[in-house]
């Protein structure tokens, strides 16, 4: 008996088992789609392979017309045109199914279908020009590649116009665009994170077309490759009904020179001094070539400053990961004449082959030049002050006419005024002899205390 129910046992587990061994079919999740009534949707629908007989696909719900063919055991294709739809939009949720012999999986996902004549697009994108550093691409067309390849630094500029397709001639037709974005993506170019730029604002009357410049610098650590562009371009209908928008796509390519050393930074500080004479020099290489660098070298020299830097054998990754290298200098202009001083910064690669160079001054001037210069505003501003005061001072007398002699205007010299001091007044000296016998007296009455307390 107790045999027989583990015999039953093991059947029963053997058989749950054999279940979860044999659960294939399984389909693969499909994201949400949408549609212009109309247009066609078509895609395929994966499945892992049938573990028992061949996979039979199905749709379990959908919308009318839609349908699922099988391909293969691993595919089938999903095909619906809607027809038109009353509302701006209509969604539906879709099943599909695929089914072997002893199992079957399901999954589902939603078709939004737009009403294309509810919603006409009544934005264009009519012209587009991609400058990329010094070369234009011009007329660049939605989902093509840029025509110029960018660089490490390169500025690329966008001019995009738009245009309001509203025919201004038909009354009804008559409608303005307000608030219009211009939004611009460069997808992952920043060290996998995104740059993105607008342009300001702006409204099209029907049939009026308005040019917007969009600008980049492209990173100077930045992978070599391909990157998506999104051009994104939406406005609010005067009516009120609804937003209209456009999306371009396109395809920027960055590449770069095998070998390229830049000099990413060179700063004085400070480029000038006078009296304290000590300045620090600041340097960072950056390797934007598409190959690593293991010989780079850094030199800084001037002979007067003392200065011969010679860095060898520096090791510099391509790409965006341990690809630079910085130095800081002190400068000791002691002793130095005033002039100017020119430090010179060279970077080479394969240890002799020149890549980059700059040439940063530093000016030494004299101490005394400001106190001199402060001297000389002051001595100016007195002889001014004289000159006023002399013209304050001088009086025009008129002598009255005489029977004998015409009217003179003579001019009378100024009379300085008379200083006299208190210590050479008589009332001084009173005065001094006075506080001399009052002191005198207290001094003897002091005596005279003292001795009578003895």
């Amino acid at each position: 008996m107790k045999k027989g129910i583990m015999f039953g046992l093991v059947c029963v587990l053997a058989v749950l088992f054999s279940g979860l061994a044999y659960a294939d079919p399984v389909l693969t999740a499909i994201t949400d789609k949408t549609v212009d009534e109309g247009s066609t949707l078509s895609f395929d629908i994966a499945s892992s392979a049938p573990d028992n007989g061949s996979t039979v696909f199905s749709l379990v719900s959908g919308p009318s017309g839609a349908a699922v063919t099988g391909v293969n055991d691993t595919t089938a294709t999903f095909t619906y045109t809607p027809g038109d739809v009353t509302n701006s939009s209509e969604a539906y949720t879709v099943v599909v199914q695929a089914e072997d012999d002893n199992s079957s999986d399901s999954t589902s996902f939603v078709v939004t279908v737009n009403n294309v004549e509810t919603n006409p697009q009544k934005l264009e994108i009519v012209d587009l020009d991609i400058k990329v550093g010094g070369e234009t691409d011009k007329n660049v067309d939605n989902g093509s590649s840029i025509g110029e390849d960018a660089k490490p630094g390169d500025t690329v500029s966008f001019s995009i116009e738009i245009k309001n397709i509203y025919d201004d001639d038909i009354d009804e037709e008559d409608i303005e665009i307000k608030d219009i974005e211009v939004d611009v993506t460069i997808f992952d170019i920043d060290d996998d994170d995104d740059l993105e730029e607008d342009a300001d604002e702006f409204d099209l009357d029907a049939g009026d077309k308005e040019t917007v410049d969009v600008d980049f610098e492209i990173p100077w650590e930045v992978d070599e490759g391909d990157y998506e562009v999104e051009i994104k371009v939406k406005g609010e209908d005067d009516e009120g009904d609804f937003d209209h928008e456009i999306v371009w796509t396109l395809t920027l390519t960055v590449d770069k020179e095998k070998h390229e050393i830049i000099i990413k930074d060179s700063t004085l500080s400070p480029s000038v001094v006078k009296c304290t004479r000590d300045a620090s020099l600041d340097v960072r290489i950056l390797n934007i070539g598409s190959k690593d660098e293991d010989e780079v070298v850094l030199e800084v020299t001037n002979t007067d400053l003392g200065i011969n830097i010679r860095e060898t054998d520096l090791e510099l990754d391509e790409g965006t990961d341990d690809n630079d290298y910085s130095k800081n200098i002190f400068i000791d202009a002691n002793g130095l004449k005033a002039g100017n001083y020119p430090i010179t910064v060279k970077a080479y690669y394969d240890t002799s082959d020149l890549s980059d160079t700059e040439t940063v001054t530093l000016t030494v001037q004299d101490c005394d030049d400001d106190v001199d210069d402060d001297d000389e505003e002051e001595d100016d501003a007195d002889d001014e002050e004289e000159e006023d005061d002399g013209d304050d001072d001088t009086e025009v007398v008129i002598i009255p006419p005489s029977t004998t002699q015409p009217t003179v205007p003579v001019t009378a010299q100024p009379v300085a005024p008379t200083t006299v001091s208190i210590r050479d007044s008589s009332t001084y000296t009173a005065i001094l002899i006075i506080l001399i016998v009052i002191i005198v007296i207290l001094l003897v009455f002091a005596i005279v205390s003292i001795m009578r307390r003895k």
